[in-house]
């Protein structure tokens, strides 16, 4: 599989068969704390570009907010990267992580799966 990463300023856009399937960008960022808005779907291939932007961030940020509000899908596999981040904050005690604005679809999905009790989620 073919996913292009191009960076546009604060914007991050990773493409498949020259179509936008995932973007995130820095709102904004002060000190240790940082608002980072994901954009598209995270499905089965595009899993691992959403856990490469969770690393970077959680690596440069202490307190991190996850604007989900243009983020339209998440499948099995997105939960599986939230559920990792999450483990490995609880372990290392490093990182916040709030997650902020789901589209309904999202929601349904977090909500389905327990998911909305898993993480610090509010709207």
């Amino acid at each position: 599989m073919d996913i292009k990463k191009e960076k546009i300023g604060n914007k991050t856009v990773y493409t498949y068969m020259n179509e936008e399937m995932l973007s995130s960008e820095l709102k904004s960022a002060e000190g240790d704390r940082a608002v980072i808005s994901i954009g598209g779907t995270v499905r089965t291939f595009s899993a691992p570009c959403f856990d490469e932007i969770i690393n970077d961030v959680l690596a440069k940020y202490r307190v991190v907010t996850l604007d989900l509000r243009d983020l339209s899908y998440m499948a099995s596999a997105g939960l599986r990267v939230l559920l990792n981040m999450q483990q490995k904050i609880d372990e290392q005690e490093q990182n916040e992580v709030r997650i902020r604005n789901l589209s309904k679809a999202v929601r349904d999905v977090f909500e389905s799966t327990g998911f909305i009790n898993l993480l610090d989620v509010t709207d």
